[in-house]
């Protein structure tokens, strides 16, 4: 198990709040698909491609 600890500013963790949760829906939404693994089997082999990562 990989652990993290993220400490973030305050003014951060504001923006992070429920206030902006519409905002970031419509951001994810625009990132959604943008990026590409050029793998097409992602869905099939996706336990492999993290063993690989992870390594």
């Amino acid at each position: 198990m990989v652990k993290t600890q993220h400490k973030l500013p305050k003014e951060r963790v504001v923006t992070l709040s429920v206030d902006n949760l519409e905002e970031r829906r419509q951001q994810a939404l625009l990132l959604a698909g943008r990026f590409h693994s050029g793998h097409d089997d992602i869905a099939t082999r996706h336990d492999d491609y993290l063993t690989e990562v992870f390594k």
